[in-house]
């Protein structure tokens, strides 16, 4: 049985946390404190719990990466934006506008 994993309500209007559990056939279903229980059918509800399942626990081992020291700022290099030049105004714009 997996643990369950706790995320973000589906549902836009409500800021709640929610979690994905197993239901008593090993499927996932999901639940929210305000909403409640959620039990989709299907090909594609299954596979958009087991995504929301494997992105949690891609940022799990990004997580114990950072802590243990493995990953260094080189491996993710700052993108800094370039200058760009500066247009300077002169004689009478106020009359161009």
């Amino acid at each position: 049985m997996m643990s369950e994993l706790k995320t973000s309500c589906i549902n836009p209007c409500c800021n709640s946390v929610a979690y994905i559990r197993e239901n008593g056939r090993g499927d996932d279903y999901f639940t929210c404190s305000k909403c409640g229980p959620y039990n989709g059918k299907g090909k594609a509800f299954r596979e958009w719990m087991q995504s929301i399942r494997s992105e949690a626990a891609a940022r799990d081992v990004a997580a114990e990466k950072v802590s243990q020291g493995e990953t260094s700022a080189q491996e993710y290099p700052q993108i800094e934006p370039k200058p760009e030049p500066v247009e300077e105004k002169t004689g009478d714009w106020l009359s161009e506008l």
